[in-house]
């Protein structure tokens, strides 16, 4: 048997499962004061005359208590201001509560206050006492005032003619705003305890606390009857006992607040089976929301000082432990620094524990929490009770421990301790701190929920997430979220009906779900969402029950969705605010015919995901889906497979599902179009129809007919987003409809498409696959607005005009374009051209005119496409200007477009609501003003309203279309980049209808007279047209105005555009007039596909609107050029660039010297290589990292070499002539086999301040082209059984191609080691032996890496032990097959850089190929490998003397391949070569090069340079700048300009190395070799092949650096040192054991790396040499004149033979070692005697000696 549960008074809490109880919630409600005039008469009872000893008592709510200094607002009085009529008061002042009591027969009364600053505008329990001197005040049972009065308080007047007012004192005055409840007049001075006692209830039984017997007045204010108590209205009852019945005074309207009083849900397992039924009062499902801490760093916190406690307060929470098995803080408090506890409070186990700092921790003492459910648990904390422990309502321990907490400032911390520990895992709610002692018993009620009493803070956790908000009344604000903290939002599962009565009953619903099984019935207005979601969970029918067919307006909910496999029904309409959804179920939705069912509101769009169902309904009879709001449609994304929506009309509906077969609607059915709409995938069968009604439908997924497509209403807009197919003829529009394409792929738009054809596909591509052609009724037009046609060799027909406007794009598909004459684009959208704005100076103005000003009915529109992002306010059209702005149409700074008028004091703006701006595509956009109703329309469709106020300004200022002129900067700002269409003003607002049919219009059509308005619905009035400009022209600075007004514009700046474009995608198109033709084009960064230019064409490039970089034009595959193309003479700025390397790049030999000598610029960009081949042009420019140039053959560039970041230009032993390289950072620059880098004989050629990469790749060493090459020779160089090891170097940076090292046979029995097309070693031996090793790839980079390969004999079983090293690492092997018998290979032809099947060339590089009969070892290679190809000369190669005992050795370092053969260093096989060549490479100027103009090398380039000849140059100058790397070995340097500079390495420079490098000079050179950064390991440098003069010539200078150099030849008397400079040659000249020196300053001997040996002859020609090393020997020493030896303390040098001294032996302090002298002999008289030096420091002075052996 079911019972029933009856919710009464005021509050409660409802949790867990109920069973089939039946749930009836019927609260109190509360009496609500308006604050004007209502107020209640009780009488002028003489119950009510006291004259000491009383107590007022009453439950309150102002609304106005903020109001500091404000109306006296009365809570209960008897008292009026004239003489003897003063009883007593109670009252607020501001947010001072006041108790006052009139004395004497005068004007007189006493009064006592307390501020309620920040309490008073919550429920406050008030009381006032008065004994005949002691006045009291109570503020929710705690005393607040007393007073003793009784000096003055000396004769109360009592007046029975005065009545007892409520909310109100001397009839009416000074009324109360808000709520009041439970007044309580009693005779007798009450006790605290029963204040204490009545503040902990409301409403409560009369005989309850203070008792009956002194109880002169009780109004619970919760009801009204007739008089006398009866059923009626007009009075409120007095329970007390006296029946002083309260007249309801003034009261009108609603006054009676239904929802004062609340039962909470609390546990989210909460349910019922039995009815649910709210009658009067509040349900509040937010309870059940929660924060769900994870036990570990989720926590809130806040630091306001005003959580600071000492003592006398409370704190209480409901908390859901998944644990009590431990410790768990709830809330806690720390002191300032957070080092200490000022209080906390929380769970021990399954006790609950309050901690202050100082005090032990304080549990409750009794066992009484529960894990998983909810428990309340409160604390008090008083001075005089100590502390004490309540769970739910039950005080279950005290302590008595009073101590105060400390004084605190620090954090204050919900779920973890201030410390950061105890982290609380489970749910928390309903956290509540009063600065006051609650008592048990109102403790009790906070457990129970039945008093309203307002916390002084509160933080509910009902949020749904983030920050708690503090609900209290100090106002201190939220609880900040740390960590990731949940939040549990709960269900409240209903599975019986639900009823809400309308008006007296509130359902608040759970934030998280609403279940519902029943049928549910809502009263208007009872219902609040909560953004929550209601969920019927029945697998039968669940009926909704709204008040009225009024779409659920008045109980909107929020999100709706099925759970459950049943129906749901919905009787009347219904509004869903955000979702409506299946929640996984596969319930269905029943819609009813003739309701209207809304979807969001005017400022938010809702979603539906739910399938909806209707019953069959009529023509005028059809289900209604609407969204709320045109701006924020219904995005309806669920559309049932069966036949179920039979005739609907949807308005402001976003369609975002997918309709196929099936699901649209049977035969015969309609879907009609009320408004605006928005559909996916769409298949409208046959037999179906589907009716545009007049509207505007988007179709975002692709669109297929088979039934029929209609348009009753005229002037409908239908834009495919997708595809658009159709079989038959299936579409019945009419004059004015519309088709705009923007989506890409293929479609049949034909037979036939409407009146206008727009495509505004922006960057995507249309195909069509069948012909096009537009007949309608009207002006049949194709208009190519934006976007790609693909006709694939279909046709497009249209009845009168095809245009391709700005950004329009057609191409042929795949098929060869022959074009014999110009190749252009032209025309605008609507005129003949449109104006283009570059945003840098672009407008167009347009004189003032009264026709063009705002009056009160207004329309502005305007055909824009953005071309840049376009923000700060940039202007599409503004009358007036920065200092008197009348009205505008404009983009926002984030985008967005939109429109405003000035009302003289404000812009009032318009629009905005949708980004419209660099998206390729054209758009419309319409200013309308109606009255004050201000509309904004962007293609077509509504996109912002305003409410306009005040008059519009007129300022007599021009109009200006793209820009805002500053009256303060006297410029144009704002200034808008773009094209403009078409621009129009009317002094008439145009309907949403005319502006949709007015789109695509010229004026011409526009004033036509099918078109008038008289005989049109959605025609027009020409003659309101004030303004239209539609850009006709095509040239010149005017714009006509086509209207009557002759409002003319003027551009400035701005160009005329005729941008259209045809692009053949994939396409050929051939420039094939005999003569001259012209490509004019705007740049759209994918120009051609494939462009050939035929041989008897001169195709010249003319670029609309653009030059300089821009002017470019894209070649995105192949290029061939077999007659002439060039930039155009009013474009000579005109350019091309490759964009895919994949493709080939060709021209004609027969026009190399001319086919592309006059275009400006050539740019390649696109990772890989681009192979060039032999041509002449002005600039070539790699761009892209990743870009490598190849040559193919010579090439020359007349300008300029631009050499990019990231870009790469391989000479591929081909010529490259040009005036200048710039050759930038991160730029690499490859001079590689044999080739040379000519500079043009002109001024200013040379490297300029290029600082990336520049290697000239020459080396001892032979390049292979990696077609024919080869060295070869018959005979076996191999043993006959084996071992043998094949060394050699290789260097190549070609991956991915098969490329032979080595071949030793011709035969089957192949033994050939190859670099596979996957980068993998190959080695056959014999037959099908062979062996696979891992990919080198990494050793294919273009640098030197040493090979070595170890094949042990020549058996089967050997196959798998051979061997691989690469610069001595192992080489893993990856396969090994070894199917026959493994043989000798036959040595029929050893070849070195093929292999044995054709196509197997080497592309790179080859050296030092060797053959041992022998393993090696590891030593061995590493000796083989230390020197490499461009270090390696005659005297350097390593292993140079045979030692590990080659067999066969071809250093391939000959200088004159292919003439040469390879000679054989220590066998007797010499190798033909064929096409190889000696890698050397040359840096000149062109041949008979001018001394003045030869190039120049003065840059920061990383310069690495082998086997490389450097003449004719101006000045080699490696400068500072960067610490790049210079690394120059065996490189000669010759025929500089005399008055140039032979070399200068910079400072700061990195040495990679500097040897073996020559310098000659037929002339007389002023300056040699000049190095500002040290370096120790000059080896070989050769100058004696210059004929340097003695004197400012020099042949070295070392400027403030040391220089270290052996076997060097120069002339060490032109060494020119500067700075502290030194230059030291070791085996000077060539001369062993010449040890010269000279130095600007001092030469420490310790910090030389190339120290003399004791065979050395020293000769110190000029600065200071300080020997500060011991035992030094030297064979002679020889101090020139301006030269000075010095030995620093204690250290020995030993002369083995003379010591000549010249110049200067200095012995001072510090410098008193010794020279001990072998051979007297070299001393001569004069040196003895008369030097002065000598003979002072040495001879005649007996601390010193020197040493002589005789």
């Amino acid at each position: 048997m079911a019972i029933n549960l009856n919710f009464l008074g005021t509050g409660g809490i409802i949790e867990g499962n109920l069973g089939t109880a039946n749930v009836d919630v019927n609260l109190d409600k509360s009496l609500m004061f308006d604050g004007t005039n209502d107020f209640i008469d009780c009488g002028t009872d003489t119950d009510h005359d006291f004259t000491d000893h009383f107590t007022l008592a009453c439950w309150a709510k102002n609304d106005n208590a903020t109001t500091t200094g404000g109306d006296r607002e009365h809570i209960i009085a008897k008292y009026e201001g004239s003489n003897g009529k003063r009883i007593f008061r109670l009252y607020l002042h501001g947010s001072t509560l006041r108790f006052g009591v009139g004395y004497n027969s005068g004007n007189n009364s006493v009064e006592i206050t307390h501020s309620m600053t920040g309490l008073a505008e919550h429920w406050n329990h008030y009381a006032a006492s008065f004994d005949g001197g002691v006045m009291k005040l109570y503020v929710n049972g705690v005393l607040v005032t007393n007073t003793d009065n009784s000096g003055t308080l000396t004769a109360i007047h009592a007046n029975n003619a005065i009545e007892l007012e409520i909310g109100a004192y001397q009839s009416g005055s000074h009324t109360w705003t808000g709520q009041i409840a439970d007044v309580r007049i009693y005779n007798a001075v009450l006790t605290d305890a029963n204040v204490q006692f009545l503040a902990s209830k409301i409403n409560t039984d009369k005989s309850l606390g203070a008792g009956t017997t002194n109880l002169k007045g009780y109004w619970k204010l919760n009801n009204e009857t007739a008089s006398g108590g009866g059923s009626g209205t007009g009075f409120v009852v007095d329970e007390s006992g006296t029946v002083n019945q309260g007249t309801l005074t003034n009261f009108s309207g609603t006054y009676w607040d239904y929802d004062a009083y609340y039962v909470d849900i609390y546990d989210n397992s909460t349910t019922t089976d039995g009815t649910f039924t709210v009658t009067q009062g509040k349900v509040e499902g937010k309870a059940l929301s929660a924060a769900d801490f994870d036990g570990s760093s989720d926590y809130f916190i806040q630091t306001d000082s005003a959580l600071n406690y000492t003592n006398n307060f409370t704190l209480a929470a409901w908390i859901r432990p998944d644990s009590v098995s431990t410790q768990l803080v709830v809330l806690s408090r720390g002191v300032t620094d957070n080092s200490s506890s000022q209080y906390t409070f929380g769970i021990n186990s399954q006790q609950i524990r309050f901690t202050k700092e100082g005090v032990d921790n304080l549990d409750s003492g009794t066992n009484v929490l529960v894990a998983d459910k909810w428990n309340h648990i409160a604390v008090t904390i008083s001075s005089t009770d100590g502390v004490t422990f309540y769970h739910n309502g039950v005080n279950v321990g005290t302590n008595a421990n009073t101590t105060n907490c400390n004084a605190s400032s620090g954090g204050f911390y919900v779920g973890r301790r201030w410390n950061g520990d105890y982290d609380f895992d489970g749910e928390i709610k309903e956290i509540k701190i009063f600065d006051y002692v609650k008592s048990a018993d109102q403790v009790a009620s906070l457990y129970s929920n039945t008093y309203p009493q307002t916390p002084e803070h509160y933080w509910k956790f009902d949020e749904g997430s983030g920050n708690a908000v503090n609900s209290g009344t100090s106002g201190i604000g939220v609880l900040s979220e740390a960590g990731s903290c949940g939040r549990v939002n709960g269900t409240l599962d209903l599975d019986g009906t639900l009823t809400t009565t309308a008006t007296t009953s509130k359902l608040s619903a759970p934030r998280g779900l609403l279940e519902v099984q029943g049928a549910v019935t809502f009263g208007a207005d009872t219902f609040i969402h909560n953004n929550g979601t209601v969920s019927p969970t029945n697998s039968a029918t669940t009926e909704f029950q709204f008040s009225s067919d009024h779409a659920g307006s008045d109980n909107p909910l929020y999100n709706l969705g099925t759970n459950a496999t049943g129906q749901m029904r919905f009787t009347k309409g219904y509004t869903v605010e955000n979702l409506h959804s299946n929640l996984g179920g596969s319930g269905q939705n029943y819609l009813n015919a003739g309701s209207t069912y809304n979807y969001g509101t005017t400022s938010s769009a809702a979603s539906c995901t739910a399938l909806l169902r209707s019953v069959t309904g009529t023509a005028t009879n059809y289900a209604n889906i609407y969204g709320v709001s045109s701006l924020y449609p219904l995005d309806l994304s669920a559309w049932d497979d069966t036949p179920l929506i039979t005739e609907v009309a949807l308005k402001n509906v976003n369609v975002t599902v997918d309709i196929p077969a099936g699901r649209f609607a049977p035969s015969g059915r309609i879907v009609r179009l009320d408004g605006d709409c928005e559909f996916d995938d769409v298949l409208v069968e046959d037999g179906t129809t589907l009716d545009l009604n007049g509207q505007r439908a988007e179709f975002g997924g692709n669109f297929s007919l088979t039934g029929t497509l209609s348009d009753t209403g005229n002037a409908g807009i239908a834009i495919f987003k997708g595809t658009y197919t159709r079989s038959g003829t299936k579409a019945d529009l009419n004059t004015g409809t519309v088709f705009i394409a923007e989506g890409a792929g293929s479609s049949d738009y034909h037979d036939p498409v409407p009146d206008k054809f727009f495509v505004n596909a922006g960057s995507g591509t249309i195909t069509l696959g069948n012909p096009l052609e537009v007949a309608g009724s009207g002006t049949a037009d194709v208009i190519l607005g934006s976007g790609t046609i693909d006709a694939n060799n279909q046709n497009i027909t249209g009845r009168d005009n095809i245009t391709i406007a700005t950004g329009g794009i057609y191409t042929a598909g795949s098929s060869t374009l022959t074009c014999a004459g110009d190749f252009t684009t032209s025309g605008g959208l609507i005129g003949k051209s449109a104006v283009t704005f570059d945003g840098t100076g672009d407008y167009v103005t347009v004189a003032d005119s009264s026709d063009i000003e705002v009056g009160t009915n207004f329309t502005a529109e305007v055909w824009y496409k953005s071309t840049s992002n376009p923000d700060d306010y940039d202007r599409i059209i503004e009358k007036g200007n920065s200092g008197a702005r009348e009205w505008a149409i404009t983009f926002d700074n984030s985008g967005k477009v939109g429109a405003w008028i000035n009302n003289g004091s404000s812009l009032i703006s318009v629009g905005n609501n949708t980004v419209a701006s660099n998206d390729s595509k054209w758009h419309h956009v319409a200013l309308v003003k109606s009255g004050n109703d201000l509309s904004f329309y962007l293609d077509g469709k509504l996109d912002g309203t305003a409410t306009f106020s005040g008059t519009p300004n007129t300022t007599g200022n021009t109009l200006i279309i793209g820009a805002e002129y500053s009256t303060s900067s006297s410029d144009y700002i704002y200034l808008f980049t773009g094209s403009i269409g078409r621009v129009s003003i009317w002094n008439e607002a145009l309907t949403a209808g005319q502006i949709r049919n007015m789109l695509f219009m010229d004026f011409t059509t526009m004033a036509a007279d099918n078109y008038d308005a008289s005989s049109n619905p959605n025609g027009f009035t020409d003659g309101n047209a004030k303004m239209w400009l539609e850009f006709n022209e095509g040239t010149g600075s005017t714009v006509a105005d086509s209207s009557a007004q002759s409002n003319t514009g003027t551009i400035t700046g701005a160009s005329w555009a005729g941008a259209g474009t045809f692009n053949p995608n994939t396409s050929t198109v051939v420039m094939a007039k005999s003569g001259t033709q012209t490509i004019a084009y705007t740049h759209l960064d994918n120009d051609f596909s494939n462009l050939t230019i035929n041989a008897s064409s001169t195709t010249q490039m003319l670029s609309v609107g653009q030059s300089g970089n821009n002017a470019l034009q894209d070649i995105n595959r192949s290029f061939t050029v077999n007659g002439v193309f060039k930039s155009h003479p009013d474009t000579t700025s005109a350019r091309v660039r490759l964009r895919n390397p994949a493709y080939a790049f060709s021209v004609d030999s027969s026009v190399k010297a001319t086919a592309l000598a006059d275009l400006a610029t050539l740019k390649f960009d696109g990772s890989g290589t681009f192979n060039l081949p032999e041509f002449t042009t002005k600039i070539i420019q790699p761009t892209s990292s990743g870009t490598i140039l190849a040559l193919t053959g010579p090439l020359t560039v007349t300008e300029e070499l631009d050499v990019a970041d990231g870009t790469t230009i391989n000479t591929k032993g081909h010529n490259l002539t040009t005036k200048v390289v710039d050759l930038v950072s991160g730029g690499t620059f490859n001079i590689e086999k044999n080739s040379s880098l000519i500079f043009s004989d002109v001024s200013g050629a040379g490297f300029g301040s290029s600082d990336g990469a520049l290697n000239c790749k020459g080396a001892a060493a032979a390049s292979f082209d990696g077609a024919d090459d080869k060295m070869e020779d018959t005979s076996n160089p191999l043993p006959g059984s084996g071992p043998f090891t094949f060394t050699m170097f290789f260097r190549t940076s070609t991956t991915g191609i098969r490329q032979g090292l080595v071949d030793f046979t011709a035969s089957s029995a192949r033994g050939m080691l190859d670099v596979m097309t996957d980068d993998k070693l190959l080695l056959y031996l014999g037959g099908s032996n062979y062996r696979y090793w891992d990919a080198i790839t990494s050793y294919l980079d273009g640098d030197w890496h040493h090979i070595a390969v170890y094949v042990p004999g020549y058996a089967q079983a050997d196959v798998e032990n051979i061997t691989v090293h690469i610069d001595g690492n192992l080489i893993n092997p990856s396969a090994t097959v070894a199917s026959g018998a493994a043989e000798q290979p036959t040595m029929a032809d050893l070849k070195l850089g093929c292999g044995y099947s054709s196509g197997n060339a080497w592309d790179g590089d080859l050296a030092d190929a060797r053959i041992f009969e022998k393993a090696l070892t590891a030593d061995n290679l590493t000796t083989l490998r230390s020197v490499n190809p461009n270090k390696a000369n005659a005297t350097s190669y390593s292993d140079a003397n045979n030692d590990i005992g080659a067999t066969h050795w071809w250093k391939l370092n000959e200088s004159n391949f292919p003439t040469d053969n390879a000679a054989d260093s220590v066998g007797s096989i010499a190798l033909s070569v064929t096409g190889a060549v000696s890698n050397r490479i040359t840096v000149t100027s062109a041949t008979g090069g001018t001394p003045t103009n030869f190039w120049d090398m003065e840059t920061t380039m990383t310069v690495t340079s082998s086997y490389t000849t450097w003449s004719k140059y101006h000045d080699f100058i490696i400068d500072n700048g960067s610490s790049n790397t210079v690394t120059i070995d065996n490189s000669t340097f010759t025929e500089w300009r005399e008055a140039g500079q032979a070399f200068w390495a910079d400072n700061p420079i990195t040495w990679g190395s500097f040897t073996h490098n020559t310098w000659t000079h037929s002339g007389a050179p002023s300056s040699g070799l000049r190095f500002d950064t040290a370096y120790a390991a000059f080896d070989n440098i050769d100058l004696s092949g210059c004929n340097f003069s003695s004197g400012t010539p020099y042949d070295i200078k070392g400027h403030g650096v040391k220089l270290e150099f052996i076997n060097s030849n120069f002339n060490i008397d032109n060494v020119s040192n500067s700075s502290g400079g030194s230059v030291i040659s070791k085996d000077h000249n060539d001369t062993a054991n010449l040890y010269e020196i000279t130095s600007d300053g001092t030469v420490t001997y310790s910090a030389v790396t190339n120290e003399f040996d004791v065979d050395a002859d020293v000769k110190l020609r000029k600065g200071i040499l300080t020997m500060d090393e011991d035992n030094k020997s030297c064979d002679t020493l020889n101090v020139f004149a301006n030269g000075t030896i010095r030995v620093t303390d204690g250290n020995d040098l030993y002369v083995q033979g003379a010591f000549d001294n010249d110049g200067t032996w200095v012995q001072t302090a510090g410098y008193d070692g010794e020279i001990h002298v072998g051979d007297f002999t070299p001393f001569d008289s004069g040196d003895i005697i008369d030097n002065r030096d000598f003979v002072d420091t040495g001879f005649h002075d007996t601390s010193h000696y020197l040493e002589m052996d005789l």
